[in-house]
């Protein structure tokens, strides 16, 4: 078995994708070629002709939603329920001349907060960000809690940075969902009042491989934790929908972070 996979998103400078995804091929015993596809923009023909070289790829930022609205209505285009709520995907499946369409950010971001807490209800989450990855955390977690999203300017499913000094003392779980931490924006700093965070729990910086100061803002009180396990998650639940497997994330995860540690 022989698959022609790849991730499209803006700017691309560094993901760990294509190491996670050429593993996994090894785990299986199939040739896997995962590239690269930095793109500044999408249209419908770009899209088209990724579509006719690949077996799958993922979708990153800035084009989760976009690519959803650019090809949503095709014919062939076959969705999840997760996609069809939340016109957000991730992953795409090429097969039988259909486009197959996944979001694996859901299990990803639930893998990682299910490691920390047994149940996750009651909590009040602070999401930075109002982009795919905030509006999935979004959708996971409204029923049971209460979610605010914090954007650059405020409006109606969001409130400011302007307005955190007041909400920040009843803040449980801080999900950072904006690209700052990540290249190119690893020496920035978050917009927000740490000072004022003083009953929060768990900070998780959806960005992976970020420098520890700037996990470190918190108090030690604090559970902080990147993004890599929602990566290695959300990985091998679309290599599982490439491949038709069934790899638990147990059986891998370990040998994944240690040929990841030999990359940095």
């Amino acid at each position: 078995m022989n698959l022609n996979l790849g991730i499209i998103g803006w700017p691309l400078q560094k993901t760990y994708s294509p190491i996670i995804h050429e593993f996994l091929g090894e785990f299986l015993g199939i040739d896997v070629r995962y590239d690269k596809i930095p793109l500044e923009n999408i249209n419908k023909h770009i899209i088209q002709n990724i579509n006719a070289k690949l077996d799958g790829y993922n979708v990153t930022v800035p084009y989760k939603s976009k690519l959803v609205n650019l090809i949503g209505n095709l014919d062939n285009f076959i969705s999840e329920q997760n996609v069809k709520d939340l016109s957000i995907c991730n992953t795409i499946k090429l097969k039988d001349n259909n486009i197959y369409a996944y979001n694996t950010d859901v299990y990803g971001i639930s893998n990682t907060l299910d490691s920390i807490y047994e149940k996750i209800i009651n909590k009040k989450f602070l999401i930075l960000g109002s982009g795919g990855s905030a509006k999935t955390i979004e959708y996971l977690f409204q029923k049971q809690n209460q979610v605010t999203l914090v954007s650059r300017q405020a409006n109606s499913n969001s409130i400011s940075y302007d307005q955190l000094n007041d909400i920040a003392p009843e803040i449980d779980i801080l999900i950072n969902a904006t690209p700052i931490g990540m290249p190119p924006f690893e020496n920035d700093e978050l917009s927000i009042p740490y000072d004022r965070f003083n009953n929060l729990e768990v900070f998780f910086n959806l960005g992976y491989n970020v420098n520890k100061n700037f996990l470190s803002k918190f108090s030690d009180e604090v559970i902080k934790v990147d993004g890599l396990k929602m990566l290695i998650t959300q990985a091998v639940a679309s290599f599982n929908i490439w491949t038709d497997s069934e790899i638990n994330i147990e059986d891998v995860y370990h040998n994944i972070t240690e040929r990841l540690k030999n990359e940095n």
